[in-house]
């Protein structure tokens, strides 16, 4: 299969690919332990306040949604890394190839797969949503910690 000047496109996002990077993330996080799951957000969350400071139009739940899908984004470039294997068998299913297909591609395959998956809303929306509900726990849990017994 010739790869020379193929435009790369992956699909429309599916519920499964919800459970994928679910998945993905359980064994990363099994890999590099919760410290370095921090570490990896600390750094995200330092560059994202640069950014901020110089994007004064910005109104803070935007930065907040832009920081979240951002981490998101951090976290699959981590996968690549750390799970090649899992994540080549997702790309390839991304672009609806074999996986030796998908070995035989150009060499910036998966710049191209990180850039369409950081323009795709619903990955956008995943990661908002993933975020908020998080916070809410957080807060939640925070609230019984506090709260005196009687």
């Amino acid at each position: 299969m010739s790869t020379e000047n193929t435009e790369i496109k992956i699909r429309k996002l599916k519920r499964k690919d919800r459970k994928t990077v679910t998945g993905l993330f359980n064994k990363l996080v099994k890999k590099i332990g919760d410290e370095g799951l921090l570490n990896i957000i600390k750094a995200d969350n330092k560059s994202s306040s640069v950014n901020t400071k110089k994007n004064k139009n910005r109104q803070p739940a935007q930065d907040a949604a832009t920081g979240a899908a951002e981490i998101g984004i951090k976290l699959i470039q981590t996968c690549i890394e750390v799970l090649e294997e899992d994540v080549t068998a997702w790309f390839a299913d991304l672009l609806g190839v074999e996986i030796d297909q998908f070995d035989e591609m150009p060499l910036d395959v998966e710049v191209q797969i990180i850039k369409q998956l950081r323009e795709a809303q619903e990955v956008n929306d995943f990661f908002i949503g993933a975020s908020q509900q998080f916070s809410a726990i957080k807060q939640f849990y925070s609230g019984l910690k506090n709260k005196k017994p009687q």
